[in-house]
Formats: C-alpha cells, structure tokens, sequence
C-alpha cells in the first residue's frame, strides 16, 4: 500500500533525477560542441600540412 509521504518521497526523487539527467544532457552536448571544434581544428591543420608540402621541391645535387 502507497502512502502520502512514500509518494511525496517519489515524486521528489524523480524530480531530482530529471536534474541530473538535465546536467547530464547539457555536459555531453559541451563535449559535442568541444570535439567539433577540435575535428575543424585537426581539419584545418591537416589542409595547410597539405597546401605547404604542395610547395616542397627537392633538388639532388648529382655533382657532391
């Protein structure tokens, strides 16, 4: 058998889940948010490596 304070108790608990869930929620959407960033980051490192070893011109001196 429920009783008023048992549910009260529940309803409490529940409300205190959903606040964690909720910070929970918003932590992952940071983390998210923070490994797009680092993924653009890498991304544009990755295209200037490849712009500047476009430029690379290795001569060999046969003479030496």
């Amino acid at each position: 058998m429920y009783t008023v304070d048992g549910l009260t108790h529940g309803i409490e608990r529940a409300k205190h889940n959903i606040d964690v869930l909720k910070k929970a929620i918003e932590d992952e959407e940071k983390t998210i948010r923070d490994y797009r960033s680092m993924i653009h980051r890498l991304e544009e490192v990755e295209e200037q490596k490849a712009e500047a070893e476009k430029n690379i011109h290795i001569e060999i001196d046969g003479d030496s």
